[in-house]
């Protein structure tokens, strides 16, 4: 016998957070197989030079997990036909991108999104240039003083963890909440998601897991902030 499976994307603005957020054995008592993912974060998961080779290693570490559910989830007692992929905060938004994102075609067949949308315009960078212009000053931030971008960033990784997270929480923002979140480059994000949500009726443009999606707003959320 086969059982439904849950994916599980954990919030935190994509800058905190992990899989152990949300423990899974209530739902694990009620014959569901779920799966909790851990993905980069910060600048370690969108660092961009707003091209399409860099950034979005976040929502590529999460479609790595649903290839991994896809191929490997029945040795666990899952049915990889019955995925369905659900989030809360950034993992809501994460679920939203990956369903207008072609790279992650196939790999669930419904979806659930708890108090985040990938529409909110703190929940993602729409200008590559300002994801050029973040990464460039963390650079600076961190004593990468190299003329060429790629040598900038090449500098940036020979950087601790310690050093670049601190080097985030640091530098001023100009705009959006955070100075790395996800950013459209034509393949993660295809384009502006909700230019993409409105236009998809008329044919303009196309959703490529247009699946079953329930959307909610969880109780008492947000009394955590002071």
């Amino acid at each position: 016998m086969s059982y439904p499976v849950l994916v599980f994307f954990h919030g935190g603005n994509f800058q905190t957070g992990s899989a152990n957020d949300w423990p899974a054995h209530g739902l694990a008592s009620r014959g569901i197989v779920v799966v909790t993912v851990n993905y980069r974060l910060g600048a370690l998961g969108f660092m961009s030079l707003g091209d399409s080779t860099t950034g979005n290693f976040g929502l590529m570490d999460q479609r790595l997990a649903l290839q991994f559910v896809r191929d490997h989830i029945s040795s666990f007692g899952g049915d990889p036909q019955a995925v369905t992929v659900a989030g809360h905060d950034a993992g809501a938004v994460s679920v939203g991108m990956h369903m207008l994102s072609p790279l992650s075609k196939s790999l669930f067949r419904s979806a659930a999104m708890m108090s985040g949308s990938e529409v909110s315009y703190h929940s993602y960078i729409g200008k590559p240039a300002l994801a050029f212009n973040n990464t460039i000053k963390l650079g600076r931030y961190l004593g990468c003083t190299q003329s060429i971008a790629y040598d900038v960033w090449n500098c940036i990784l020979t950087r601790s963890t310690n050093d670049i997270v601190r080097a985030t929480t640091d530098i001023p923002i100009e705009f959006n909440r955070y100075l790395f979140l996800p950013t459209i480059d034509g393949m993660n994000i295809p384009g502006n998601p909700l230019w993409i949500l409105n236009n998809a009726p008329t044919g303009l443009a196309a959703i490529p897991s247009a699946v079953p999606l329930l959307i909610g707003m969880n109780a008492q959320d947000g009394t955590e902030v002071n």
